[in-house]
Formats: structure tokens, C-alpha cells, sequence
């Protein structure tokens, strides 16, 4: 797998993109050339800044690293959470959607199609997902799948991440 640094055009590009997510996310960041390096796998983009695996570009939806998360708490604030129980931390770290009863708290602006970060309840990050449900829509079913997992701790993304980190 190939890595190289982005040019300053594709720094510009990078940018908006992070932008487009959370306006002031950019601020956490040391985004300039020779700082920030592009790798590419099975069709998924890795901003790596600083040495970490940052940001994820996957069929047009971009989304921090888990990594990332771990590496920089601070950033978990600027979004949407869920947080669910600890009977579901398994069934989430083997790939499963985020259910609604399993979760125990959530913020209450969250729309359809919102990025979520997904904690435990001792507020580690455990997914990153895309809202099914609004915030209202959770508060009032019973069952069904509130949140599609995209990235959860120990996939493949992540086991990514660490090799990028080491090399």
C-alpha cells in the first residue's frame, strides 16, 4: 500500500471536506503540505496528519478515524454521540448496527443521515455511524436499527490505522 503526501491543491480539497463535516474541526489539525500524507485502500481514502490516521473518505462520506478519537478526546465534543449499554459493546465491536434498545443515552439533535460517534458508557469510542433515526424517533420506538455502523473498534479500517501508524 502506497503513501504519499498531498499537494497543496489536495490540502485545499482536504479542507473543505473537513469543513464540510465540523466547520471548526479544521482548527485541531496541522493541515499543511508535507504534513499531511494519502493512502488508499479497497477504494477508502486515510488522511494521515501528523503521523495518525485522521480522516476516512468512503463512497463520498467523510468521518474521523477511530483512532483519532482516542488520540485527540477533544474532538468527540464537536459531534453527535450515542451511548449505549454494555450488552451491546459486543455485538457493535463484531460489526452490528447500533439497536435502539440498546441505547442508554443520546444527544438530543441528532437527524436522519447525522455522523454519530457511538460510546461505551464509560465514554470510549466504539463506532462511528450514520444516523437511521432522529433523536425524536429514538426517543419514542421500541426496536429497530438507530445507527449504521461504519467503523468500529478492531475492523478492518482500524487494524489499518495501527499498521499506518507503525510504518
Amino acid at each position: 500500500m502506497q503513501r504519499h503526501f498531498i499537494s497543496k491543491k489536495e490540502i485545499r480539497k482536504l479542507k473543505k471536506l473537513i469543513k464540510s463535516i465540523r466547520e471548526s474541526l479544521t482548527s485541531h489539525f496541522n493541515i499543511t503540505k508535507g504534513n499531511v500524507e494519502l493512502t488508499i485502500a479497497d477504494n477508502i481514502q486515510i488522511y494521515i496528519i501528523d503521523g495518525v490516521p485522521s480522516f476516512i473518505v468512503k463512497k463520498e462520506i467523510v468521518y474521523p478515524t477511530l483512532v483519532v478519537l482516542y488520540k485527540k478526546p477533544e474532538i468527540i465534543k464537536m459531534f453527535k454521540t450515542v451511548t449505549v449499554d454494555q450488552g451491546a459493546v459486543p455485538h457493535i465491536l463484531n460489526g452490528a448496527d447500533i439497536m435502539v434498545p440498546g441505547i442508554v443515552n443520546y444527544s438530543n439533535d441528532i437527524k436522519e443521515d447525522d455522523l454519530v460517534i457511538v460510546l461505551d458508557e464509560k465514554g470510549r469510542p466504539l463506532a462511528i455511524g450514520l444516523a437511521l433515526m432522529s433523536s425524536s424517533t429514538i426517543e419514542n420506538a421500541r426496536k429497530g436499527k438507530a445507527i449504521k455502523n461504519l467503523h468500529y473498534v478492531r475492523d478492518k479500517l482500524w487494524n489499518l490505522c495501527i499498521s499506518l501508524m507503525s510504518s
